[in-house]
């Protein structure tokens, strides 16, 4: 073998297993837990129930103790800084961890007795393609700006729940 090939060959090396590591611990620090809803048209009904519209690219804080989705105020109360990031329902949406499970698609089940962030995503296709390609480049950035901000909280466990176009009515 050919030494100066292999010396040469070192930083690229390096450079790609450092982008890996890198991008793996980036992974690893958001922690989100994804939910993959399996029915567009089911979590929209189970908004609608509760009086409340479903929003994509909206965050909510879930407290499974009180069985419900806190409001904005509380949401300042526990993330002050972070508040921002969170969607103002103006409704209430009571629901046990089991029923949220069941509405999600979620074959484990939502953790009781805490509060947990609910990242509704924007939906995908089944072939897996995001609708974020017709999003305007203001709206992309905001799509962009809150992830970024909700993957740093860890204050709570984090879910983010993809849901699938299937069940999609225009």
């Amino acid at each position: 073998m050919n030494k100066k090939k292999v010396w040469g060959s070192l930083p690229a090396l390096l450079m790609v297993s450092t982008f890996f590591f890198t991008h793996a611990s980036a992974q690893q620090r958001e922690g989100w837990i994804e939910i993959h809803a399996d029915r567009f048209d089911r979590v929209e009904a189970f908004f609608l129930e509760n009086g409340c519209e479903f929003y994509q690219n909206a965050a909510f804080i879930y407290d499974s103790g009180s069985a419900r989705f806190i409001s904005k105020a509380e949401v300042k109360e526990v993330l002050p800084a972070d508040a921002d990031l969170f969607m103002e329902h103006g409704c209430s949406i009571e629901v046990s961890p089991k029923a949220l499970s069941q509405v999600l698609s979620y074959d484990k089940r939502i953790p009781e007795n805490t509060k947990v962030i609910l990242f509704f995503d924007l939906a995908v296709a089944q072939d897996g393609s995001s609708v974020i390609h017709m999003l305007s480049d203001d709206l992309k950035s905001a799509y962009k700006a809150r992830l970024a901000g909700l993957s740093k909280i860890n204050k709570f466990e984090k879910y983010k729940v993809v849901t699938s176009l299937t069940g999609y009515n225009q």
